[in-house]
């Protein structure tokens, strides 16, 4: 209904119910019978090729609560949710335009589904005529290690849109096979709720993960960048993987206001993983010796420059550092919730058993009564010892009488010596 006030200014009232005990809110709204209500989009659910990244769980304005949800259960749950009646929206790309040029990842772009509206903090994009899938291949694009390298030269704290217009990203042709990758492995990545089902859901991290690295293997190669200019952005993204497994040895360096550096142990976990992948999309050999290749080939000395943030520690061929950051249960892409890795944490070796901890044994007749592993004669802490420096492949080389179940169980228990 529309009444005119005493100044003659036209105001809207709405008829509708009010939510039992929330009456004598001034700032609650009522729900209008028979209309159609649908989740308004903020910044916090946006992330990349995730469209339900965070849900609300109370609270208001700055006190607000919100859950990070798992592939396994994602769902819409926004804070606010408006009469959608008789809006029709397509499926668009949508960011979130709160972001900073040293954040872990400054673009962080969704396929926002069909129906569904944004608020101010994400802003979308829809291209018009043409493929409709050129949507999904303009996030391949804008979360992409490249682009985000490219976007974060210019930014500051706020996506503008002038910022998206002068943006350098590369159209390829739709019928190019390019395309066509592109579109198929993002179709997967954005079906992750019932509201958009393209393809078949890309629910497994891993799988994620490797559908990631492809994707950045493919941007990087339509760039016609080479490895080491590759490489060389990959190192622009210093926050990557703070919570994931490290590999032994491998450090972040910081440095603290008296200039004394300490080192942090880190997984580099994407940066190989996309790296990698960059090397056998062009046919090209990995390097065996990483550390030797970044000097050499990039500029950027892993080993002895102490002005380097990065260190490289005994496990050196790219290949086998991929290997084994899965091995040790590192996940490539997953956005750091923590300052560093837990060993109780989430990520865990994917071998290790459920009752990993009945893996563990002790007899006084076997290694003077110390911590052995289940079935080997071997006690946990040599096995940890051999973790330090050595890879799962090379364990077993050297003791076959172990799985990589043993091994998990032993770095379940903590790397380092006795």
């Amino acid at each position: 209904k529309e009444k005119r006030g005493r100044r003659g200014v036209t105001v809207q009232s709405i008829s509708g119910f009010l939510v039992a005990g929330r009456e004598d809110d001034e700032l609650e709204m009522p729900v209008v019978p028979d209309a159609r209500y649908v989740p308004l989009y903020e910044g916090r659910m946006v992330h990349q090729f995730d469209h339900a990244a965070k849900s609300y769980s109370g609270g208001e304005g700055r006190g607000a609560k919100w859950d990070d949800l798992d592939f396994s259960h994602k769902a819409l749950i926004a804070h606010f949710y408006i009469d959608g009646t008789g809006i029709q929206t397509e499926p668009r790309a949508g960011i979130c335009n709160v972001t900073g040029q040293t954040n872990e990842r400054s673009m962080l772009a969704a396929l926002i589904p069909p129906g569904l509206l944004t608020g101010n903090s994400v802003p979308t994009a829809k291209i018009s005529g043409g493929d409709p899938r050129a949507h999904l291949v303009w996030l391949c694009f804008a979360n992409s290690l490249t682009g985000d390298f490219l976007l974060r030269q210019k930014i500051t704290t706020n996506l503008n849109y002038f910022y998206l217009e002068s943006w350098p990203l590369f159209r390829p042709l739709i019928k190019s096979p390019a395309f066509q990758q592109l579109a198929e492995s993002a179709s997967r990545l954005v079906s992750i709720t019932a509201e958009i089902q393209l393809a078949d859901p890309a629910l497994d991290p891993r799988e994620r993960a490797r559908l990631r690295a492809a994707i950045d293997a493919i941007v990087a190669g339509l760039y016609q960048l080479s490895p080491p200019e590759f490489a060389k952005i990959l190192t622009t993204f210093p926050l990557l993987d703070r919570d994931q497994p490290p590999l032994p040895e491998d450090f972040f360096v910081r440095w603290n206001k008296q200039g004394k550096p300490k080192e942090e142990p880190r997984s580099f976990v994407t940066r190989d993983t996309a790296l990698l992948a960059y090397f056998r999309r062009l046919n090209q050999t990995p390097p065996s010796d990483l550390a030797s290749w970044f000097r050499d080939e990039v500029g950027v000395n892993m080993v002895d420059d102490s002005a380097c943030p990065y260190r490289i520690g005994p496990i050196r061929s790219l290949e086998a550092r991929v290997a084994e950051h899965q091995r040790r249960g590192a996940i490539a892409y997953i956005p750091s919730k923590a300052k560093k890795w837990d060993a109780n944490g989430p990520y865990q070796p994917p071998d290790l058993p459920n009752d990993w901890k009945t893996w563990i044994v002790q007899d006084r007749d076997i290694r003077g009564g110390a911590l052995t592993l289940k079935g080997t004669r071997l006690s946990v802490d040599e096995v940890k010892r051999q973790l330090v420096a050595k890879t799962f492949d090379e364990i077993r080389s050297s003791f076959p009488q172990l799985t990589d179940a043993h091994i998990a169980v032993a770095l379940a228990t903590g790397t380092g010596g006795a």
